[in-house]
C-alpha cells in the first residue's frame, strides 16, 4: 500500500473488529491523525453502543 500526505482511509463497523484496522493504521503505516477515521458503530452484546467511545480502550487516543 502506497501511504503518502493524500491517503485518507474511513472504517465504520463493530468495534472489537476495528481496533486490529486502527493499530496497524496507526503502529504499522504510521499515519497521522488526520488521515484516518474509524468508527465502532456497534459492539456485539452491548445495547446503546456509544459509537463516540474509543474502540481500543488499551491505545483510546
Amino acid at each position: 500500500m502506497g501511504v503518502d500526505a493524500s491517503t485518507y482511509v474511513f472504517a465504520a463497523g463493530e468495534a472489537s473488529a476495528l481496533v486490529p484496522v486502527r493499530r496497524h493504521l496507526r503502529h504499522t503505516l504510521h499515519l497521522p491523525r488526520e488521515q484516518y477515521s474509524v468508527s465502532g458503530y456497534w459492539r456485539v452484546g452491548v445495547q446503546a453502543w456509544d459509537h463516540h467511545a474509543p474502540i481500543d480502550p488499551v491505545d483510546p487516543d
